[in-house]
């Protein structure tokens, strides 16, 4: 029933959401940078970099461990 009055009324349930709330907000001020500013911002918001990151700290947690596991085997750790 209420899937027939959706239809009859012309609306999708959970439509209602304000059409602002998707749009993306363009209210911030412009102003110009420097070049320091513009490099830093783009070293900050990197996901490329993000990940470079992520893949240089799993790989030093994967060295630490190897260099553990044959110190433990041996009965003395480093």
């Amino acid at each position: 029933m209420i899937q027939n009055q959706c239809v009859a009324d012309g609306k999708i349930p959970g439509s209602d959401l304000s059409l602002a709330a998707a749009a993306p907000l363009y209210a911030q001020e412009q102003r110009p940078i420097f070049l320091q500013e513009a490099m830093d911002l783009a070293l900050k918001n990197s996901k490329q970099l993000k990940v470079s990151r992520a893949k240089i700290s799993e790989a030093a947690a994967a060295l630490r461990q190897a260099q553990q596991e044959p110190a433990q085997a041996a009965g003395w750790a480093r």
